[in-house]
């Protein structure tokens, strides 16, 4: 029953608790909501912000799926090799099994996100629907967009879950928002180029304007 406020306030009770004045913010594919709220209400808490798997609301696929799993979500689990069934349905829209035919870093990304979902005792659908999906219909971004906070949006170039002109939506609500694409890979940028996603983070950090391979840049209004 909670909403993107709620987590939103939760999240700066935590920093409050911690005695954290100011801190930079990550926030990741359904992590976003929260993280650019967070900005958005207090800029003055937030030295740097940094949204990737963005989207002003969840694509047709995706949001057929939520509202699939809202209507199963009181029905008992299924049987295990159903369960498998639905991992493997999330894991094909997460990821881009066409792309990923192609990329061995791709592939092994999806293959560590359905490892983990088959780990799970519930119904992979049903936990991803009270976790976070059902969240999704419920306005992810917010009117009114950023301003005064440094702010850096990364995609994969291949993402079909939250597309590159879906996060440049998202970015172009961020003034001065720097907008980066990531070659050879898709919504699980961070895991299937994990070690240069460190790198575009660190240097978005120390303001370093060095070019990264593999990655397109540009800084929109």
């Amino acid at each position: 029953h909670l909403d993107w406020n709620d987590l939103t306030d939760a999240a700066v009770r935590t920093l409050d608790q911690l005695g954290v004045a100011q801190t930079a913010v990550l926030g990741v594919s359904s992590g976003y909501p929260v993280a650019y709220r967070l900005a958005q209400r207090h800029p003055g808490r937030t030295s740097h912000l940094m949204l990737f798997g963005a989207s002003p609301k969840p694509g047709p696929r995706l949001t057929a799926l939520i509202q699939e799993g809202l209507h199963h979500l009181h029905r008992a689990d299924p049987a295990a090799q159903a369960r498998t069934h639905q991992a493997e349905r999330l894991v094909a829209l997460l990821t881009n099994p066409a792309a990923a035919a192609h990329d061995l870093l791709m592939r092994a990304a999806a293959k560590v996100l359905l490892q983990h979902l088959l780990a799970a005792p519930h119904d992979p659908l049903k936990a991803y629907i009270r976790d976070r999906g059902a969240l999704l219909l419920q306005q992810p971004l917010p009117y009114g967009g950023i301003s005064g906070v440094p702010a850096l949006v990364g995609v994969g170039a291949y993402d079909t879950t939250t597309t590159v002109a879906d996060n440049r939506a998202v970015a172009a609500t961020i003034r001065g928002a720097t907008f980066a694409v990531f070659d050879n890979c898709d919504h699980l940028l961070h895991m299937e180029r994990d070690a240069d996603f460190a790198t575009l983070i660190t240097r978005f950090l120390r303001s370093d304007p060095t070019a990264l391979r593999g990655c397109t840049t540009e800084v929109l209004p």
